[in-house]
């Protein structure tokens, strides 16, 4: 079962291909097992501190996106949590 949609496209989302240049982009500590699906970005990380989550914050508003955390993961359920991240005016 995959309720999020996690990895159901192998289409990385044009909007993440252009940010996805940044070279400081590898920095991030939660992106980590990247998916696609509904014109959105899939990572599921292992446990993070809050500085991981503040880069994330920082990283999002830098780049006009929002994201969300949700507890469920396809990776290593029990081990690991799902963020999706998609542009601001998405879904607002």
């Amino acid at each position: 079962m995959n309720p999020l949609n996690i990895g159901t496209s192998k289409k990385i989302p044009k909007w993440w291909k252009k940010i996805n240049r940044n070279p400081g982009l590898s920095n991030l500590s939660c992106q980590d097992h990247e998916s696609y699906g509904d014109d959105k970005v899939y990572w599921e990380p292992y446990p993070q501190s809050m500085e991981g989550i503040k880069d994330l914050i920082s990283f999002c508003e830098k780049n006009n996106l929002t994201f969300y955390i949700d507890g469920h993961s396809t990776w290593y359920p029990g081990r690991t949590f799902t963020i999706i991240i998609y542009p601001k005016e998405a879904n607002e």
